[in-house]
């Protein structure tokens, strides 16, 4: 069986925005359901393995074929960097490929949150760069980042281009400008259902250039506001 990287070469653009979609609802679903396991409050990874389970729970159910995965290990080519991917998606096309999906998940707070800078940073340094330097999908020229957010935090994952603008953000972020001087797209050019924006990101060689889609989950319950120091 042949690995292929980039999938867009075997895939339909119309099944990978149904693995999206997939995605989403069953988001939608732990989010809003009467009694829901997981909060806003909950750390990221916790909020990221409930939703890989219900997604492994769903797939029977689903129009969608593959197999869903938390954590899984990855290096680089050298071995060196090792990391885990928050949720792969992976499936089989024309029973001789092997192709992957691969999400980025952090938490963000909106702006009047004393959290918001930190975690906003966070999104970029240990999600954005991690693809940008080859960390997460060496091989690929798509991927997605995921942005938590509760209703206050509505906006948060766009509002992160602010910060890519900033500073010396652009050259190591390896921002690609679009249309007069921006250096996101909203809508995106695909996955516009759900993503908030793209962006693009120039890759030392050999690795890739890579385009990430931007989506942001919100749950439904404000989080608990952070305590004050006494």
């Amino acid at each position: 069986m042949t690995v292929v990287n980039p999938w867009s070469l075997v895939l339909p653009i119309s099944r990978a925005e149904q693995i999206v979609e997939t995605l989403v609802n069953a988001f939608r679903e732990i989010a809003d359901a009467p009694a829901p396991d997981v909060s806003f409050d909950d750390g990221e990874t916790a909020i990221s393995k409930r939703l890989t389970r219900h997604l492994q729970t769903l797939l029977p159910d689903t129009l969608v074929s593959g197999f869903w995965d938390f954590e899984v290990s990855t290096v680089k080519s050298d071995m060196s960097d090792s990391r885990r991917l928050d949720i792969t998606y992976g499936t089989v096309v024309q029973d001789t490929h092997n192709v992957r999906f691969i999400f980025e998940c952090k938490k963000l707070y909106g702006v009047t949150d004393t959290r918001a800078k930190q975690y906003r940073r966070r999104y970029l340094e240990e999600g954005v760069r991690r693809f940008v330097i080859g960390s997460y999908a060496p091989d690929q020229p798509v991927a997605f980042m995921i942005g938590y957010v509760d209703p206050k935090g509505v906006g948060a994952v766009k509002a992160t281009t602010a910060s890519m603008a900033q500073g010396n953000a652009v050259i190591e972020l390896g921002l690609r400008a679009y249309d007069k001087g921006r250096y996101h797209e909203a809508p995106p050019r695909q996955f516009a259902k759900h993503a908030v924006m793209e962006t693009h990101h120039l890759r030392s060689l050999p690795l890739r250039d890579i385009t990430l889609y931007h989506l942001e989950l919100r749950f439904p319950t404000e989080g608990k506001a952070k305590a004050r120091k006494r």
